[in-house]
């Protein structure tokens, strides 16, 4: 008999692994483009509310440098 496969992450959990924290912000920015698309911003400012109010400040100022890696990324593809 195989063992079934292990259930995933909950959301919240997988939300607040501390992976992130050791990625480049601008890598960041990336992956985010490529799986949230026209969203990432509201994304990254969303991750960054929800990880304040869980009292990670670490966690919420990497998502705030990611957004801003989103904003910088929005205006030079506007020029």
């Amino acid at each position: 008999m195989v063992a079934p496969a292990p259930m995933p992450l909950p959301w919240r959990q997988s939300r607040e692994a501390d992976l992130w924290l050791r990625v480049d912000p601008a890598k960041a920015v990336r992956g985010f483009a490529q799986t949230y698309s026209e969203q990432a911003g509201e994304e990254a400012l969303l991750r960054a509310l929800l990880a304040e109010r869980d009292g990670r400040r670490e966690a919420a100022g990497f998502w705030l440098r990611v957004y801003e890696g989103w904003q910088q990324r929005e205006k030079a593809a506007a020029v």
